[in-house]
């Protein structure tokens, strides 16, 4: 430790400190992120990252960021090699290390590539080296052979790294402006194809990227665990044999809708959902383009009725209880945005049917002591602050500090949507704008830390932002169920509008 004092400074020990009083405190986070808060799990990490920084000196701090292209050049050759499954079958059949040797003849490449790929790769901590030319797999290798890692891989540096290699080019000739109303996209212009239709033409690469979207949530809480599903959405639910006209749709072939996924993929949510709530009455509905559908499988049994949609028309099933919307909406600029609400509003039920929507909520402000997210209110040394779900939570200028760092990942996607597709990861205050000029009311958002660190916003995690038709909540439905005047919209607007005073 003293080693380690001499080499950062005078201002370093505290730092050194605060991350071994977090490990202690939540030692068990990093191995099981669900075992602990995912505040202290986050912490931890950005404890660990202020740390680096803190040892690195400015020149390292420059070299560790701008030499990424290479370290993931050498990642992508790496997985199309398959060295990671060799390696790991290899440790499995024979419990010994792997040389480059033996990997040259599995994978077809020359002994000198591999050697000089492989550094790359144990340098990322992704394998280990034992030996010169031997290698052995570690807590990071599996990852890299499951669809996360593998696909994940290959999405990004097929399809995102070349559009973002172009951005700021593109970017100089558009004046500096944010894209959002450009009919050519940054892609289509870097490319010379759009996004979704450059999916489309390929179909191995639509599969990698249908593949890396349904695991790229691995690890992190499911939406069902962060909105209280039972709550506001099961409860006041009219779907039932007696009840069924109520929720029925009136142009397409589904009846008795409780929940529309649009544009959802393989249909992982609804599975999930599903398997979380057996008993729930209605129908699960995934609308997609026929591609994407033609490369979805039911889960374990797990039935939804799937249905070509484009959501620049008309949304065809009326009526649901619940429309879904998972990392939709930030690949849209604001129009394209309005138009998919507008589509979706004209099918909601008035006072029954909600949006859910699942994406980043970004904070409305950063502070400028510590770059860390906070909402608009004064900064002092302790406060309580009225949470997005309408709860007291309680943080402190430590915890905000220590947060910082955690919103890297949102905002890099923020660039990455922009590049792709005109997209943007928005604030609370662009969410609230945005589904207002579509007639749509927010009435409540759950998650991405504001339940444990009140102001602090998207650090840890995606939220989910529940919206009605405009000026209609709950209530009568609610009254029109068990005489109960007091639904849980009401009660929530009741909070909001507290706040608001």
């Amino acid at each position: 430790m003293n080693g380690i004092h001499a080499t950062v400074g005078s201002d370093k020990p505290s730092l050194v400190e605060q991350l071994v009083n977090i490990i202690s405190a939540g030692k068990d986070a990093q191995n099981d992120p669900k075992k602990e808060s995912a505040m202290a799990h986050a912490s931890m990490r950005d404890a660990a990252h202020r740390l680096l920084l803190a040892i690195e000196t400015p020149t390292e701090t420059v070299r560790r960021l701008i030499y990424q292209p290479p370290q993931n050049a050498a990642l992508k050759t790496v997985v199309d090699l398959k060295l990671f499954d060799y390696i790991l079958e290899h440790h499995r059949v024979t419990g010994s290390v792997m040389t480059a040797k033996e990997l040259a003849v599995r994978s077809g490449a020359d002994t000198l590539l591999i050697t000089r790929m492989m550094r790359v790769i144990v340098g990322l901590g992704l394998c280990d080296n034992p030996a010169p030319d031997t290698y052995t797999p570690n807590s990071k290798t599996a990852v890299m052979t499951e669809p996360i890692g593998r696909d994940g891989t290959k999405t990004l540096s097929d399809l995102s790294a070349p559009a973002c290699a172009g951005l700021p080019d593109y970017l100089a000739e558009h004046s500096y402006c944010s894209p959002g109303d450009d009919p050519m996209t940054p892609m289509h212009a870097i490319l010379g194809v759009p996004h979704f239709k450059w999916l489309a033409e390929r179909p191995h690469r639509q599969h990698e990227f249908n593949s890396y979207m349904t695991a790229r949530r691995e690890g992190a809480k499911h939406w069902t665990e962060i909105y209280p599903v039972q709550e506001r959405l099961l409860k006041g639910s009219v779907i039932g044999p007696c009840e069924a006209s109520l929720a029925s749709n009136r142009k397409g072939d589904v009846d008795n809708a409780l929940l529309v996924d649009i544009a959802g993929g393989r249909g992982h949510d609804l599975a999930t959902f599903r398997r979380k709530f057996p008993n729930a009455q209605g129908s699960l509905v995934l609308m997609e383009q026929q591609e994407v559908l033609d490369d979805a499988v039911d889960e374990e049994g797990v039935k939804f009725e799937k249905l070509p949609f484009d959501f620049n028309k008309s949304q065809p099933v009326e009526g649901a209880r619940a429309y879904f919307l998972r990392s939709v909406l930030h690949d849209w600029e604001n129009a394209t945005c309005r138009t998919i609400l507008s589509n979706t509003k004209t099918a909601m039920k008035a006072g029954y049917s909600k949006l859910l929507i699942n994406d980043f909520v970004l904070p409305d402000a950063l502070s400028a002591s510590s770059g860390s997210s906070v909402a608009h209110e004064p900064t002092s040394s302790k406060r309580t602050q009225p949470g997005r779900n309408g709860g007291n939570n309680a943080t402190n200028d430590a915890d905000l500090g220590l947060l910082a760092s955690s919103a890297l990942f949102p905002a890099s996607l923020d660039i990455q949507m922009m590049a792709l597709n005109q997209g943007i990861e928005r604030t609370e205050r662009q969410w609230r704008d945005l589904l207002g000029s579509a007639g749509l009311e927010v009435m409540g958002i759950w998650g991405g830390g504001r339940d444990e660190v009140g102001s602090v916003a998207s650090v840890m995690g995606e939220c989910v932002i529940e919206a009605m038709v405009a000026g209609k909540g709950d209530a009568e439905i609610k009254r029109g169920l068990d005489g109960d005047g007091a639904s849980g919209d009401e009660e929530m607007g009741v909070k909001r509008r507290a706040r608001e005073q």
